[in-house]
């Protein structure tokens, strides 16, 4: 769940893409499993999102998906993963995508959500990895890059864990990079030892 308790400021990570994309996801916990895109989920891409507040409702969320994702539907069975519970409910998803700019083109970590009441049961990370895993397969490297918020901090702890590091200066795609005010934000809600590590890989 976003904490919108907060100041919301743009965060942006970077990781290389062999670090970062290496290995496979690891093993759900007893009745969760990984479950590739198809035609049809996309209310259920919506649902997750709305359910974390990223957006109003799950209109606008389709209203989202319909105009960014579903014109690209066949990359999406290739670059979109969810993670379904014991009754095939959707309950979290990310995304192998990548954003085009000005002859620029970044791979990008997009759209990682779990819906609130299966949080802390390593279904961030595991999806989080499924996405990465795809990235060698879709994505010529170097990098792998993500857009973040303060709103979003407990998922940060996620990103450093699989090798992402903060970008002081850099931008990605059309978003902003507010780090210098995000870790005066940060540093009053991420564990001191998350803390930490966010500004000592920062670059």
């Amino acid at each position: 769940m976003l904490d919108k308790s907060i100041p919301y400021k743009n965060i942006i990570m970077r990781g290389p893409m062999e670090r970062v994309s290496g290995g496979e996801a690891p093993i759900l916990a007893d009745g969760y499993s990984y479950r590739a895109y198809e035609p049809g989920d996309m209310r259920k891409w919506a649902e997750i999102e709305f359910s974390v507040g990223e957006f109003p409702s799950v209109e606008k969320a389709v209203g989202y998906f319909t105009e960014n994702y579903l014109p690209f539907e066949n990359q999406m069975k290739k670059r979109c993963w969810f993670i379904l519970d014991a009754h095939e409910e959707y309950v979290a998803t990310a995304t192998a995508w990548y954003f085009d700019q000005r002859f620029l083109h970044w791979p990008a970590l997009n759209w990682v959500a779990v819906k609130p009441r299966h949080q802390d049961r390593g279904l961030g990370k595991g999806i989080v990895k499924k996405a990465l895993s795809l990235f060698p397969r879709c994505e010529k490297g170097p990098d792998v890059w993500l857009h973040t918020q303060t709103w979003s901090h407990k998922a940060i702890g996620i990103y450093l864990h699989f090798g992402f590091y903060g970008v002081k200066h850099e931008r990605m795609a059309h978003y902003k990079n507010d780090f210098p005010e995000a870790v005066i934000v940060l540093k009053d809600v991420m564990p001191p030892e998350t803390y930490r590590l966010f500004m000592d890989t920062a670059r």
